[in-house]
């Protein structure tokens, strides 16, 4: 049986979402946005729970520990900050700010494009537009090592899950290297000796998968790349087939890996074979980040319109029709009857001259489920486009209503 991929769209961000994570138990994943806010968002209903405040710019980019107990994010002021990922609270921060080591101020402004925590929670590294890649003691918020050689501002980094002494790095300078933190040498720069396999243009994106196995990255030259990274040699090359590739993320199980790309489409490749096997369309604008969640059945992505899609992918019962036509994403508002987890929702088609007339406030909706049929009354927000989140909302109680009849 195939199965149904439906499709959430959430609201809250007011500027570019640059970086998602989902947390390593899977409840929920966190979205940070150039309007210098990190949010929250349960995975189970799609609702936000929590908005994290710190930095004074954009918030470029995210990392947990390998617990989740920790989050750390980057952003364009060059301060790292470290959260306690539970409360939000804010317990240490890097290169800036009242808590930093006095080292660190000279990087204040500097932005950073990428950070990586290890997985013990004791380093964090980060990727500086200044070239430069600093690794941080999380504990003390000293700065232990400065990895130099790009040389041009240094794009993505991570630390191995595997290994915290390796450290991947990629660059605008178009090249992706291996580094040793506890010693700063660079042990190899993919590629080397095969100009076949060397990116052509900026690597934007660079990941290792959990078991340290295996690298992939992406570039502004449309293409990803999955390596070897015991050899360095290029396993398998990607097209995104849409230009600019942005973030790359393998699912937790390393089998597969999502390219989000400049068209708006999120491609997903398997591992083992590089083929593709599926593309989710559903972005209006860029998609600038995408990440899975650890069941390998939940992918988040973010957009330059401030947008965060979440994509569940639900498989249909035994004695269910296999539909193998194209499913159709769950909007919030189409003229359309669409399915979920068997309850029937119909949605009233509503004409842009409806929306503009009402300005966006009361709308009914009539929600079907099996032989009951509710009415609900909620408020809209002002927009053309009708919030989906809510949609989710009301099918879930209307389901709720159901089970206690």
């Amino acid at each position: 049986m195939a199965a149904v991929i439906h499709s959430f769209e959430l609201h809250g961000h007011v500027a570019d979402v640059l970086s998602c994570l989902c947390n390593p138990d899977g409840t929920y994943v966190a979205t940070a946005a150039a309007d210098a806010t990190i949010r929250y968002w349960r995975l189970s209903d799609c609702m936000p729970f929590k908005v994290l405040r710190g930095h004074e710019g954009a918030v470029t980019c995210l990392s947990f520990n390998g617990i989740g107990d920790v989050l750390a994010s980057g952003g364009a002021d060059g301060v790292i900050i470290l959260y306690n990922a539970e409360s939000g609270t804010v317990t240490k921060s890097l290169g800036g700010g009242p808590a930093c080591n006095p080292m660190g101020a000279k990087f204040k402004n500097v932005v950073i494009n990428d950070v990586s925590l290890s997985a013990k929670g004791k380093v964090v590294a980060a990727a500086y537009e200044d070239k430069m890649i600093r690794v941080w003691k999380a504990g003390t918020g000293d700065l232990v090592r400065v990895l130099q050689g790009h040389t041009d501002q240094v794009l993505s980094v991570h630390i191995c899950p595997s290994d915290g002494r390796l450290v991947l790095s990629g660059s605008a300078d178009k090249s992706l290297r291996v580094w040793r933190a506890d010693n700063g040498t660079c042990l190899t720069t993919l590629g080397t000796g095969d100009s076949a396999a060397k990116h052509k243009g900026w690597v934007t994106g660079c990941r290792f998968s959990n078991s340290g196995r295996a690298i992939a990255s992406c570039s502004s030259d449309g293409e990803a790349k999955l390596w070897n990274a015991n050899s360095a040699k290029l396993s398998s090359t990607l097209n995104a087939a849409g230009g600019w590739a942005n973030c790359v993320a393998f699912s937790w199980d390393g089998a597969r890996l999502a390219v989000c790309s400049e068209n708006g489409l999120i491609y997903i490749h398997s591992v083992g074979t590089g083929k593709q096997t599926m593309s989710l369309e559903g972005h209006e604008v860029p998609v600038t980040t995408v990440c899975w969640a650890v069941d390998g059945q939940v992918l988040v992505s973010g957009d330059q319109s401030g947008i965060v899609r979440l994509w569940k992918a639900s498989l249909p019962e035994k004695n269910e029709q296999d539909n193998s036509g194209p499913q159709i994403p769950l909007y919030g508002a189409v003229d359309a009857s669409l399915e979920l987890n068997s309850l029937h929702l119909i949605v009233l088609p509503l004409g842009d001259v409806l929306l503009n007339f009402m300005n966006a406030f009361l709308r009914t909706l009539i929600f079907v489920g099996g032989p009951f049929t509710q009415i609900f009354t909620c408020q809209w927000r002002c927009s053309q486009r009708i919030s989906r989140e809510t949609c989710v909302t009301k099918s879930t109680r209307l389901q709720t209503a159901r089970n206690t009849v």
